[in-house]
């Protein structure tokens, strides 16, 4: 697939593997729209790329079904979405502020779902486009101390997998990447300031599998990615 040309929409572009993206997708022609929840990251996130022409911007909750219904408009229609937002919440159940269970909740797994099922009907109808959803390892593999957002990702794994049987009359492509530790800001914003990053995977080059299975989607399908760093391997003495 060439990707010059093509309205590709990331969620959670201002910043970690949605920002890296955006850097790969106008690299390659791509017009790009990105959404974040704070203005100020959204201007800073295109001052970046010098206001770059193929680049634009929207404060958008995506809980929030008229904010998305606005930026739909806005938007017009897509070609690539890219269902990349997230937040994470670490520890153990009983101490768990029901808040952030809520947050993480209404974020990662209904917040995408109501993304999704704003673009959708739009890519149907012309029986045409990729939707790219950046889940977890924690979709498919759990973590003790991560009730929640493991709860929020298995929750994804279940709903894009019945969306891929609703599509398979057609021509829209699911493909779901099951990355593992990523060095972002993920952690730091959910207060975790101890996290070791030594053996985490670098965004960009996550960002890159994500890029290359696109490209090559309309020749070789691949619709369960999991990324992962690889694993040192101890020479024999």
């Amino acid at each position: 697939m060439t990707l010059q040309y093509l309205k590709v929409l990331i969620t959670g572009g201002t910043s970690g593997l949605g920002l890296e993206l955006v850097r790969e997708f106008l690299k390659a022609g791509s017009q790009v729209f990105i959404t974040g929840l704070d203005q100020k990251m959204v201007d800073n996130t295109l001052a970046s790329f010098g206001d770059h022409p193929n680049l634009q911007g929207f404060v958008t909750n995506i809980n929030d079904l008229q904010a998305l219904s606005e930026l739909k408009n806005n938007v017009g229609d897509l070609d690539i979405l890219i269902n990349n937002a997230g937040v994470y919440t670490v520890g153990l159940l009983e101490n768990t502020n029901p808040l952030d269970v809520q947050k993480v909740i209404q974020t990662n797994l209904i917040g995408t779902i109501f993304v999704t099922q704003t673009f959708l009907p739009d890519l149907k109808a012309k029986n045409n486009g990729i939707i790219a959803n950046i889940l977890s390892i924690r979709s498919s593999e759990p973590a003790a101390e991560s009730s929640i957002y493991v709860a929020s990702k298995f929750g994804l794994r279940g709903f894009f997998e019945s969306i891929k049987l609703e599509l398979a009359k057609t021509a829209v492509k699911i493909i779901n990447f099951y990355p593992s530790g990523i060095k972002t800001n993920l952690f730091q914003n959910a207060g975790v300031v101890d996290k070791d990053m030594a053996n985490l995977m670098e965004a960009s080059d996550v960002a890159q599998v994500v890029i290359d299975t696109i490209q090559k989607s309309d020749k070789t399908l691949i619709d369960h990615i999991v990324i992962q760093k690889p694993k040192k391997v101890m020479n024999s003495p």
